[in-house]
């Protein structure tokens, strides 16, 4: 008895692992991107290149925003289309110019703005920039000093 039950456990297992999740091979092997949708390693694709994607700005006085830009051209040979940017905390807002699909050679920015209510000091930020580029996600980065606004004693 306990011989028919280890080759009923044994086949359930290899019958679960033989499903590959629900999977045809087809989907197994489909190797298409947002940027390629049809998987072909030959097709055109979008490339975006940044001027710079780390810049170190001149301190400021705590309290002002700063406005940082990062241009970008689409050096591919596909359109490059956008889909998100996103700071890396609550005091840095993004957003991004065009907001339409970038033919090849066009160019575009990046706009972020920090905030640096109550961030004294060195500060590191980060933009995560989603698109349809084949590399995936870019991290572009700003450095930039906070001079603290120092309380009076009462």
């Amino acid at each position: 008895m306990k011989s028919v039950l280890k080759i009923f456990i044994v086949g359930i297992a290899v019958f679960f692992a033989s499903c590959n999740g629900g999977q045809s091979l087809a989907d197994q092997n489909n190797t298409s991107t947002p940027g390629n949708p049809t998987g072909d390693p030959n097709a055109p694709m979008p490339e975006m290149t940044f001027e710079e994607d780390d810049i170190t700005l001149t301190p400021i006085e705590e309290g002002e925003e700063v406005t940082i830009l990062y241009n970008y051209t689409n050096t591919g040979k596909a359109p490059l289309i956008i889909s998100g940017t996103r700071g890396s905390c609550g005091c840095t807002s993004t957003e991004h110019s065009p907001q339409k699909p970038l033919n090849p050679g066009e160019k575009g920015f990046i706009r972020a703005v920090f905030d640096s209510n109550g961030k004294p000091k060195n500060n590191t930020k980060t933009i995560t920039v989603t698109s349809n580029d084949p590399q995936g996600d870019v991290v572009l980065k700003f450095n930039v000093y906070v001079n603290p606004k120092y309380k009076s004693a009462e």
